[in-house]
């Protein structure tokens, strides 16, 4: 009988730094082998693993996995959709941020009268970005041909595949949102119906689509054939995307930002992407002892989410295309900015935070948009105790009132926080602003003050104004 050999990973020495305990009650083994391709679907999994044994390295086997999940899981992954990727290219991180922007039609114009975007139809379809990410990480980094990472996808979509149950219950979940849509419908709901777990489908036309990317190198899909029908289509619905969005997209190469978090380093992908509120966070957290409570537990899990919170209301509040950010990624996570907010959390109850004001903001009248987006913003209940503290205020009595934002008081907090007004010296006492709260309420109360942007925006006209004069703002 042949000795009995434990396999390295159970056998004593460096490999037992693994922990086999399972604290929870799902028990997934680890994968362990030299070469892991890892998807949400598995037929895009053995795709990626095909491209390794055809000598192919990592970005091929991703690549190819990306491309066959937009066909195999259409609900999550398309050819329509947006892509971003960091990567180990053998000396430094490297990022590509291959999200599409915005069409040139959409003008302010176009929008007016609504009270958000739209989420369905062309209104709500940016330039696709994924395409060029597939030309340019294989470009750069891949060893197979391009054509060669898109067989797996064509044979899927043109033999078809037996649809995996989680998507299809997401396909039978968004298909009432399309049903008015026949272009989709007549590609994705052949039967007047989502596809069953199980059942075969076919997308021919996706086929044709792929075959078409993979031949020309992503050219048809932003100058070529598919970008007139593309363009077609999108005038045809009055979208606003063009052949010249489509010609114009190009991804950019960045370099990812990070945080350190108690001897690890967390790197994401800058603005317009919002992987810096997962930064944000783990800042915030530093400046707090999460180790001290038991894992799971109510303490630590109301810590942890208090702190995405006040990640997510930064993020929602200043994250946009890099080209017009009034903040850097590097002010939103300077340390002493993070520990200020830090200091929002209370242990004793959930919140409901408004963002915050980095410092060295490069827009010169930050506080002044920020508090009049406070004035409005039904949220903004204890912006005094919470964010006023961290705003240039024109007087020292302002911080010491007793005054709350109620909703009387909230649109002329704004006026008194204006840094212009800051250097006026008649308002250097602080009575002037008394007094022109005072007035200004009054008319509000009275109904005299109808219009709550033009009120302030009239009294920031008259501040640009009157400042070099030394004279305060008038009541409007």
């Amino acid at each position: 009988m042949l000795p009995l050999r434990l396999p390295a990973f159970l056998a004593p020495g460096p490999a037992q730094m693994f922990s086999w305990n399972f604290p929870y009650p799902s028990q997934r083994m680890p994968v362990l082998a030299k070469n892991v391709v890892a998807t949400s679907q598995p037929l895009a999994a053995q795709a990626g693993l095909s491209m390794l044994a055809r000598g192919g390295n990592a970005v091929d086997a991703g690549l190819a996995a990306a491309i066959t999940l937009a066909v195999v899981e259409p609900t999550s992954n398309g050819i329509g959709s947006d892509a971003f990727a960091i990567l180990w290219d053998g000396q430094r991180l490297v990022g590509l941020n291959a999200s599409g922007r915005s069409p040139a039609g959409w003008t302010p114009e176009r929008f007016a009268g609504r009270k958000a975007m739209p989420t369905l139809g062309w209104d709500s379809v940016t330039v696709p970005g994924c395409v060029s990410a597939w030309v340019a990480l294989s470009r750069r980094y891949g060893k197979l041909p391009f054509e060669a990472l898109f067989e797996p996808a064509i044979r899927y979509a043109r033999e078809s595949f037996m649809v995996s149950p989680i998507t299809a219950m997401s396909w039978a979940r968004q298909a009432p949102s399309f049903k008015d849509m026949s272009e989709f419908c007549w590609t994705f709901l052949p039967k007047d119906r989502a596809p069953y777990p199980g059942e075969r489908f076919y997308c021919p036309q996706q086929a044709e689509t792929l075959e078409d990317i993979a031949a020309t190198k992503g050219e048809s899909f932003y100058r070529g054939a598919l970008a007139e029908r593309i363009a077609l289509a999108s005038r045809s619905d009055e979208g606003a995307m063009t052949q010249e969005d489509l010609a114009q997209h190009k991804c950019d190469w960045v370099d990812p930002i990070s945080v350190e978090y108690r001897g690890y380093r967390l790197h994401e992908m800058p603005p317009n992407g919002q992987g810096i509120a997962a930064l944000i966070a783990l800042g915030i957290l530093r400046h707090h002892d999460v180790a001290s409570f038991p894992p799971d537990s109510a303490d630590s899990l109301h810590l942890q989410l208090e702190a995405m919170k006040l990640a997510f209301a930064d993020t929602w509040r200043h994250v946009t295309d890099p080209a017009a950010m009034e903040v850097t990624p590097a002010q939103m996570l300077d340390d002493a900015y993070l520990a200020s907010r830090a200091k929002a959390i209370d242990m004793k109850r959930a919140s409901d935070p408004v963002a915050g004001i980095p410092k060295g903001a490069k827009h010169p009248d930050q506080a002044w948009a920020l508090l009049k987006y406070l004035a409005t913003d039904p949220k903004a209940e204890s912006v005094l105790s919470n964010e006023l503290k961290n705003v240039p205020t024109t007087t020292a009595s302002l911080k010491a009132t007793e005054l709350r934002p109620t909703p009387e008081f909230k649109p002329f907090l704004a006026i008194f926080a204006h840094p212009k007004t800051a250097t006026n010296p008649i308002n250097a006492g602080g009575a002037a602003n008394q007094e022109l709260f005072e007035q200004m309420l009054a008319k509000y109360q009275a109904g005299k003050v109808p219009d709550l942007h033009a009120a302030l925006q009239k009294v920031d006209e008259q501040i640009d104004a009157q400042v070099e004069n030394a004279s305060g703002p008038q009541v409007p």
